[in-house]
């Protein structure tokens, strides 16, 4: 089953992060362009909020903490 509405949050998390990484160079001096930066930098926090819930709905029922670490630890080897 596909949540096309988590598509679209996506997308928008993408945009954000994107346009937050290209209006960097800012001066931030005003109230909205405050208010616009902290809605652009919110970008990422959004897109892992969406990726943890995925996790959490897909993977969690199978998911072994302990084999997950030991994977992790086998990879840092070689």
């Amino acid at each position: 089953m596909r949540l096309n509405y988590f598509d679209y949050f996506r997308a928008i998390a993408i945009i954000i992060i994107v346009a937050g990484h290209s209006f960097s160079l800012w001066v931030i001096d005003t109230l909205p362009e405050k208010v616009l930066a902290n809605i652009i930098t919110g970008g990422t926090s959004l897109f892992v909020f969406i990726s943890g819930f995925f996790f959490h709905h897909i993977f969690y029922k199978n998911f072994k903490y302990q084999i997950f670490i030991l994977k992790r630890f086998r990879s840092l080897g070689q």
